[in-house]
């Protein structure tokens, strides 16, 4: 399959914590990858195309655990897989340092851990 998806992914472990916008209902969920753009992750709870959730990420760091503002993001696609539905999200606005700064930390330690 021809990946359609201009910007590079980046493969990270951190913890992520997922809402549901609409209900507030924790997801849990296991980050498969993220770009500038958006992220793809993996779940159990069912999620259908145009649902809207929050996004943080979580770490731990040498100095502490570091837990990531919540970006809102939009459900572009979901596909089932023996009761694993893995979504793709995209990023509501555009990830800038000066408005999430500890997202982007998040995303330097865990980048610099692989």
């Amino acid at each position: 399959m021809r990946d359609k998806r201009g910007q590079e992914r980046k493969y990270l472990s951190a913890e992520t914590l997922v809402r549901h916008n609409g209900t507030g209902e924790q997801i849990e969920a296991v980050l498969l990858n993220i770009s500038s753009y958006g992220a793809c992750f993996s779940t159990s709870t069912h999620l259908k195309g145009a649902d809207m959730v929050n996004l943080a990420l979580k770490v731990t760091a040498p100095d502490g655990v570091i837990e990531s503002e919540e970006l809102l993001c939009t459900v572009r696609w979901v596909e089932r897989d023996s009761g694993v539905y893995t979504a793709g999200i995209s990023f509501d606005k555009k990830i800038k340092e000066e408005a999430y700064p500890l997202f982007i930390k998040c995303l330097e330690y865990t980048q610099s851990r692989m």
